[in-house]
């Protein structure tokens, strides 16, 4: 009776503790091996799944490096959290290295 009681506690507090997933959806390990270009910095983008994008992620690389000409070796996750039976808007999580080509 006892371990039917902790088990059954346990479910409920399983289901009352919310959770969040991180799943990959996409990753893109490849790089130029060659090429004239200076690698600037990783930048990231969290937004709603209705407005991400790469022009999104270009705008925001151009802001924090405004010699950005491209972003590469995007990464793409999505974030979703819940709480009991309810489930929060999943958010993706866009992440890439922001390049300056140098021959441009």
């Amino acid at each position: 009776m006892k371990r039917v009681l902790v088990l059954l506690l346990g479910v409920i507090s399983g289901l009352l503790v919310g959770c969040t997933s991180i799943t990959p959806v996409m990753a893109n390990g490849d790089f130029p091996a060659e090429g004239d270009y200076a690698i600037l910095g990783r930048v990231t983008v969290v937004s709603e799944t209705s407005k991400s994008g790469y022009s999104q992620l270009l705008e925001e690389a151009k802001e924090l490096y405004p010699d950005c000409d491209d972003v590469l070796n995007i990464i793409l996750d999505t974030k979703q959290t819940s709480f009991l039976f309810f489930r929060s808007k999943p958010k993706y999580i866009m992440s890439g290295i922001a390049v300056d080509y140098l021959d441009m």
